[in-house]
């Protein structure tokens, strides 16, 4: 029983290792549209070189404080020397003002915009940026 608990326990270890391995956090704070939100930014290398993403923010305004119409936050990111293109939208709790998304990028340097938009189908970032950070994995 003893060995079965130090398997379990070596084997515990060697995940955690393999997930701290390769990962960045980023501080974020929100733009002068959204100045009480605060935000980080975690990074981890993947297996091909691909990056996954975490965004999470803390008070965070609801869309529509920062604009009429705006429903919904959207996460871009944007390649040195490219255009942005949508990550994914940002699930946000109007209860607890924060919001969180995941997605993946080939990119090992860019930067990660948060905007506030009308629709989920927007096409490129508005004028209403709350939050962005440029990210580098190491």
């Amino acid at each position: 029983m003893r060995t079965k608990n130090l398997a379990g326990g070596l084997l515990m270890t060697a995940m955690l290792s393999l997930v701290a391995c390769g990962s960045s956090e980023f501080i974020v704070t929100g733009t002068e549209r959204a100045a009480g939100a605060d935000g980080t930014i975690t990074v981890e290398e993947l297996d091909g070189g691909n990056l996954l993403v975490n965004v999470s923010f803390e008070n965070l305004p609801p869309p529509d404080r920062i604009g009429q119409g705006l429903t919904t936050y959207i996460v871009w990111f944007k390649a040195a020397n490219g255009n942005p293109s949508m990550a994914g939208a940002l699930a946000y709790d109007e209860d607890n003002r924060s919001g969180a998304m995941q997605a993946t990028s080939p990119h090992a340097k860019l930067e990660v915009i948060i905007s506030a938009e009308k629709a989920a189908t927007a096409t490129a970032p508005s004028e209403f940026v709350v939050a962005k950070r440029q990210i580098e994995a190491d």
